[in-house]
């Protein structure tokens, strides 16, 4: 039976990341995902070096991103579990 809160993998995150760059990033963050995939294409067509630079960075922002979504789902079960009922 699954909680109604599920968390985010940063194993599923990194290979997402590692197979599709920055498109990866919509498994944890959509805004997130929109920027990074739209920056990289200028960055390819000009500098040529967009993937050296952007691929390993959407990586860590992968990472950040998940911890993110994972620490806000707790803080949310946190919240929901000490709620005090109404009379």
């Amino acid at each position: 039976m699954k909680s109604g809160i599920e968390t985010k993998s940063y194993l599923k995150q990194f290979v997402l990341n590692v197979l599709f760059g920055p498109l990866g990033l919509f498994y944890s963050s959509k805004l997130y995902g929109i920027v990074f995939s739209v920056t990289i294409i200028p960055t390819i067509l000009a500098f040529g070096f967009g993937i050296i630079v952007d691929w390993p960075i959407s990586i860590i922002i992968g990472f950040a991103s998940v911890s993110d979504y994972n620490r806000q789902r707790n803080l949310r079960r946190f919240k929901y579990k000490n709620a005090k009922p109404v009379n």
